[in-house]
């Protein structure tokens, strides 16, 4: 009889291992995605599941909070059929962008795509993008694809766009679609959050100050080389991408490891790891190199996640969105507007006296109209016991503290405007005018007077 239990008992046993090579498993998440494959992974802390996205074999890895259920269903023999041939890997940023992307909550997920196409500085402004990001606002649009086939070019305006996508960065969901991000690129891609590369892309290769040729001090090219990658690296690491990954690409001392975690993950590091904590270590970038991944290695090393050719049409599925596409064309007319009004700038010293006085003009009236929309300048009705305002005076508090904000924004833009048009006027021989007050304070007012209306946005008491 004991016998006969035994046999029974392993019967069943064998007959559920069986039956369970044939069951799926289905992740639920809160924000209404949900992916079929199998869980590889289920702890306290996360659950991955391995998977497939627009064809290709991937393991997603979520927080537990993020999930609503998983539900076992039959998985198809063929489901991982027919892998592609580019190597596996994971989503990039998968720890913190479905926490932005989820903001989205309709069928239907409209984008706008914004060309980074040439040389910073002169095909790539500052000011196309922060056009393009209005246009965006206007319209709710939250997600934002910047396609990047650009050898790099001026600092200056990498830096600019950057600063801009971050002072907006509780606006959108930011896209790179890599075809080419060498050197004044990076800090675009870094800036968003999440990376796609194209089959041909490249990324890297952003030495500013190249050892003695720049300044003619070895030194100097040092420090001002480490001060701009401390720069990107703070960007790696608000955007949740490997700060050391930056110091490859911009240092030539800097090294670069990747390793697999406990999970089987492939990771980072800018120090060598011990092969008892680690498996798989491999020396991504010497110490006497400057680090340009190809597409296989960004792919390789979990940095970028693929496209095909139809590159930006492609991260809607990528990303598992519903309904991805794309509004208009205002991206493209954006930056081919402000690379308009740079090459006439350029071409026409005549141009730059004129434009001084209507950049001045704007500035004047943007900043008259943000001191007279400033809250407060005005009274509210509150409750007398509780000092609280009432609901009418706290929209009407927010409203004027956003159109204030915006002015203030404005008087930014227009000043570092006439900050370029002034230097543009003196490599060309153009005499500045006398403007009446010094641009770099103004810049900091600007700064200190949108922070401090961000903050006290939200006010409730009086």
């Amino acid at each position: 009889m004991h016998k006969f239990i035994a046999r029974f008992i392993s019967a069943v046993s064998l007959g559920l291992v069986l039956s369970s090579a044939c069951m799926a498993d289905v992740l639920y998440l809160r924000d209404g995605r949900s992916f079929q494959g199998v869980i590889v992974e289920d702890n306290s802390r996360e659950v991955a599941i391995d998977t497939k996205i627009s064809g290709i074999r991937t393991t997603l890895t979520f927080s537990k909070r993020e999930v609503e259920r998983v539900e076992h269903k039959t998985l198809p023999d063929n489901f991982f059929e027919e892998e592609s041939d580019v190597p596996q890997q994971q989503p990039a940023n998968e720890d913190n962008l479905p926490a932005r992307i989820k903001r989205s909550k309709h069928s239907s997920t409209p984008y706008l795509e914004i060309p980074m196409e040439g040389t910073f500085g002169e095909d790539i402004l500052p000011g196309g993008v922060s056009d393009a990001l209005d246009f965006a606002s206007r319209r709710q649009i939250e997600h934002i694809v910047f396609r990047i086939d650009s050898p790099g070019g001026a600092i200056w305006a990498a830096e600019e766009i950057a600063e801009i996508m971050k002072n907006r960065d509780d606006e959108f969901v930011y896209h790179a679609v890599v075809q080419s991000a060498i050197s004044a690129s990076i800090w675009v891609v870094f800036s968003c959050d999440d990376i796609h590369i194209a089959p041909e892309g490249t990324i890297g290769a952003a030495v500013v100050f190249l050892l003695d040729r720049t300044t003619g001090e070895i030194d100097v090219d040092k420090k001002m080389n480490s001060a701009l990658a401390a720069s990107v690296a703070a960007i790696c690491e608000r955007k949740g991408h490997e700060p050391a990954l930056a110091r490859a690409m911009m240092l030539p001392e800097a090294e670069l490891w990747a390793y697999r975690d406990e999970l089987g993950r492939m990771r980072l590091s800018g120090a060598h790891i011990d092969e008892a904590v680690a498996s798989d270590i491999e020396e991504v970038d010497s110490a006497e190199t400057i680090l340009t991944l190809t597409a296989q290695e960004a792919l390789r090393y979990g940095v970028a996640s693929a496209v095909g050719k139809e590159s930006v049409a492609d991260v809607g599925a990528s990303l598992a969105l519903a309904g991805w596409r794309k509004i208009g064309n205002f991206g493209e007319a954006a930056m081919r507007k402000a690379r308009d009004r740079q090459q006439d700038l350029d071409g026409d010293a005549t141009d730059l006296r004129k434009e001084v006085p209507l950049l001045l003009m704007r500035i004047n009236d943007n900043k008259s109209l943000a001191e007279f929309k400033d809250p407060l300048r005005y009274s509210y009705d509150y409750n007398y016991r509780t000092n609280i305002l009432s609901q009418h005076a706290q929209r009407v508090w927010r409203q004027r503290t956003d159109e204030c904000h915006s002015y203030w924004d404005k008087v930014q833009r227009h000043a570092k405007e006439l900050q370029r048009v002034l230097e543009m006027g003196e490599r060309v021989g153009v005499e500045p005018p006398e403007l009446g007050f010094d641009i770099a304070d103004l810049l900091d007012r600007c700064k200190t007077e949108m922070d401090r209306l961000k903050k006290q946005r939200n006010r409730i008491y009086r």
